[in-house]
């Protein structure tokens, strides 16, 4: 079966916005999968919160009875299947529930209370609490309901991705058969007219769109034929077309003779160095270098000159009309004849100083990071030498020192 142009664009138009609708349908379905597995967590943790502060008291005393009400009452809640207390020692004080695998979250954390600790004071002359892990609490969350909502989304989202392929289906379909098909049918008539020999032929397209401009250029085409010349107009439409290319490009595009000397520079580089193009032209690639690498850089590039080289991604520091340092980073050919001789390089340059800057910020923080850690260090150290001192005091009165100073420490 032989597909037109329009059928073409129609099936091609249908596969992107099958892989576009998709593509969002299963960010968004992908998204309130994370959110929803969020709020669980967020529930379980408070939750698991609430059962360690209730039992650290009970648990700190043996009362069981008040345990397995607690148990009780954390299994009442919501996709709670399973809880376990366990004692410091691992021992399994309470259980309640169905434990299983599959669906399920697992959740623990331990039991923490607080106590007044005496060599602290003594040395440090405060008061100051440490806190004992006496336990922990598990808890295992049932997420069937959690998943069933999830299925429930994707359902939806699979819905409307399904429903709008459908409308973006029809309405391609029918914008590519009105805005398309009609114009290409005379386009093809007007051909068929114009190659019978009728180059008096104008085509009667009038729209602002593509298929307005080929019906533009054929007519154009015709004149140029009845004139079997290049007409002033085209050359000036072409130089136009490619300034636009240049420019939007985003990079300064440049050209310079066997000497250096610049004999074209696009636009862009009025964004670049602030310079006007009028202001380039005529001046030597190095005369725009940092003074501090300038000799360095222009001694490099004239050496790549002589060896008629291409480079890239070469890096260089340039003064901006303001006076400004921008670093741009440099790739060019070079223009040869036929005989090998050299009648200049072609190339474009890239501001690449904001890029710079964070690399040269993610350097310092690093460095940073590493002065941080030497501090850190300091003060172990001295924490362990003031215990060493405590202990030999404690020797001299008598008493057993009141530190462990392991092998590692010392």
């Amino acid at each position: 079966m032989k597909l037109g142009i329009s059928q073409k664009i129609i099936l091609l138009f249908i596969f992107l916005v099958v892989i576009l609708t998709v593509g969002i349908g299963t960010y968004f379905v992908w998204r309130e999968k994370t959110i929803l597995l969020s709020e669980f967590d967020e529930r379980a943790s408070m939750l698991l919160s609430s059962a360690v502060t209730n039992t650290e008291y009970p648990l700190l005393v043996g009362n069981i009875e008040a345990l397995d009400k607690i148990g009780k009452d954390i299994l009442k809640q919501r996709d709670v299947i399973f809880y376990a207390i366990i004692d410091k020692g691992g021992k399994v004080v309470l259980r309640g529930g169905t434990q299983r695998e599959g669906d399920v979250r697992k959740y623990s954390s331990p039991i923490l209370t607080e106590h007044q600790a005496g060599t602290e004071e003594l040395v440090l002359g405060s008061k100051a609490k440490v806190g004992e892990e006496i336990g922990k609490v598990s808890l295992t969350l049932s997420i069937d309901s959690l998943m069933q909502k999830i299925s429930e989304v994707r359902k939806a989202i699979g819905l409307l991705v399904i429903l709008g392929i459908i409308l973006a289906s029809l309405f391609i379909n029918l914008l590519v058969r009105f805005v398309l098909g009609r114009p290409i049918y005379k386009l093809m008539k007007g051909i068929e007219t114009i190659s019978a020999g009728n180059l008096s032929y104008k085509f009667p397209i009038k729209t602002q769109d593509e298929i307005g401009m080929l019906a533009i250029s054929f007519n154009r085409m015709t004149e140029d034929l009845k004139k079997t010349t290049v007409s002033v107009e085209v050359l000036q439409e072409e130089q136009k077309r490619f300034q636009d290319v240049t420019h939007s490009t985003g990079d300064w595009i440049w050209e310079t003779d066997d000497q250096g000397r610049y004999t074209y520079v696009s636009p862009v580089v009025e964004e670049v160095l602030g310079y006007k193009p009028q202001e380039i032209i005529g001046k030597y690639f190095y005369d725009l270098f940092h003074p501090d690498n300038k000799e360095e850089l222009k001694k490099a590039a004239l050496e790549v000159f002589s060896k008629k080289q291409m480079f890239k991604n070469l890096l260089n520091r340039n003064i901006k009309k303001d006076g400004q340092v921008v670093i741009t980073e440099s790739t060019a050919v070079p223009i040869v004849t036929g005989n090998g001789r050299l009648l200049g390089y072609r190339g474009a340059d890239r501001d690449i100083t904001e890029r710079k800057k964070a690399e040269e910020e993610q350097q310092k923080l690093m460095k940073d990071l590493e002065e941080v850690n030497k501090i850190m260090t300091g003060r172990e150290l001295r924490m362990i030498e003031l215990k060493k001192e405590v202990n030999k005091l404690s020797e001299e009165l008598g008493r057993p020192g009141p530190y462990e100073v392991s092998f590692e420490e010392s």
